[in-house]
């Protein structure tokens, strides 16, 4: 068989397995392991290995794939791959277990490696930013995993996570995946959720950081979970302000709104903890007692996005149609609906730059920088800091103080996003410019 060479004239075969083989030095195996860690030589200390590698690419399972795969024909012109490998990922649940992930090629591992994933195959010189490197950013990006193990583990347990799949780098257009397929490992977890239509779906349910891993070898980047936890899935168990700066507006709008919601919260006896949203947002988390259901969780959130915008309307709105926003930063209150999902904590984005969406105290609000927090900063600050989020769980809140705000105000609801059916007590659902006076 003939193999391929990449730019500088090495055997794709050969470097791509070398590199996955090297991972015991680069940390991306290392960045797999589980949450007791084998002591070693340096922090990067890998429990991962690579103990087998097929000469063909194969499925996600690590199964053999058919056809042209196999080296049989095709209609089509020969693009060779890295051939996948078996690493296995330790430390799972229970501990000191361990599962064996097939890798589909040694790029599917450093799965933030490339607006360069296709570009590299078809020959050309990849896009410019952290996500385009082949080599340099592969330790960063297994840093981010490593993160998973706690943070982002904590942050997607037993939630229904929809899966933002870039199988051919971060320049394609994106995979939204909500189900599940229906053949993928027996360990790996499901749970059942119900969209605004009635219908169902078996989507990802996180329990381990194997789930991360495997999803990652799929081409996953971002991960979307609900605001439910598998135990109960019509109510949610999280209250999300979603702070979104129109064009145009920098990131201090952002951050002002967000203190503005901390003040809101305090008011009404809540705790809030911010991260950034791995773009020009920010995102604050309120844990509440799962005993409403979407609906009187959303009216909450509404509730309390007036409430932050009475206290500054030239600066923040409620208003749903972009064409009343202005120069303003907006509130989604929708983000409290059924299947409104944003990205999780410590989820890199889809983004040459590789930015990261990063839990933050209070006080680093005040002067952060959403430039701050990419793979190459991450692992340094979670081995530096922890999970700054840790604490979230140790208290639930009522959202009582904010439902009797709603029923106090006249306004009444707002409009839902027209994926969803007509709502109860929903005023009209179409834009004040074309509204018909009736």
């Amino acid at each position: 068989m003939r193999a391929r060479k990449d730019l500088h004239g090495r055997s794709i075969l050969s470097a791509a397995f070398r590199r996955l083989c090297l991972c015991r030095r680069c940390g991306i195996a290392s960045s797999l392991r589980g949450e007791t860690a084998r002591p070693g030589p340096s922090p990067l200390h890998s429990r991962a290995r690579v103990v087998r590698r097929w000469p063909h690419r194969g499925r996600p399972d690590g199964a053999p794939a058919s056809g042209a795969a196999r080296g049989g024909r095709s209609s089509g012109p020969s693009r060779r791959v890295p051939g996948p490998a078996t690493v296995a990922v330790s430390g799972t649940d229970p501990p000191n277990s361990s599962r064996r992930i097939g890798v589909g090629s040694a790029h599917a591992v450093t799965f933030h490696r490339a607006a360069g994933r296709g570009a590299y195959r078809q020959g050309h010189q990849p896009r410019q930013g952290v996500l385009s490197g082949a080599r340099r950013h592969q330790a960063r990006a297994g840093g981010v995993l490593r993160q998973r193990r706690g943070g982002a583990l904590r942050a997607l347990r037993d939630r229904p996570t929809h899966l933002k799949r870039h199988p051919d780098g971060v320049g394609s257009e994106a995979i939204y995946q909500k189900r599940m397929p229906a053949k993928h490992p027996e360990w790996l977890e499901t749970v059942t959720v119900t969209f605004p239509s009635g219908r169902t779906a078996d989507a990802l349910r996180v329990t381990e950081v194997a789930s991360i891993a495997y999803c990652a070898n799929l081409g996953t980047i971002d991960f979307h979970p609900w605001q439910v936890r598998a135990a109960d899935v019509e109510h949610p168990d999280e209250l999300r302000i979603d702070i979104d700066p129109q064009p145009g507006l920098g990131f201090d709008t952002a951050r002002r709104t967000a203190f503005l919601a901390r003040e809101v919260l305090e008011e009404a006896g809540m705790t809030g903890f911010v991260k950034t949203s791995g773009n020009r947002g920010v995102h604050v988390a309120v844990r509440i007692e799962p005993r409403w259901d979407f609906v009187e969780v959303r009216h909450a959130g509404i509730a309390l996005a007036r409430a932050i915008e009475g206290r500054a309307p030239d600066l923040v709105t409620t208003a749903w149609w972009k064409e009343e926003r202005g120069d303003r930063v907006f509130i989604d209150f929708n983000q409290n609906a059924r299947d409104r999902t944003i990205a999780s904590a410590y989820s890199v984005r889809a983004k040459p730059s590789g930015s990261v969406s990063a839990p933050l105290t209070w006080e680093e609000l005040a002067d952060a920088e959403p430039a701050d927090f990419d793979i190459r900063t991450m692992p340094e600050r979670f081995a530096r800091v922890g999970d700054v989020h840790e604490a979230i769980d140790e208290r639930a809140f009522s959202i009582e103080p904010l439902l009797e705000w709603y029923a106090k105000d006249d306004r009444g609801d707002m409009p839902y996003p027209p994926n969803y059916p007509k709502m109860p007590g929903e005023p009209k659902r179409v834009q004040p410019s074309k509204a018909r006076d009736e």
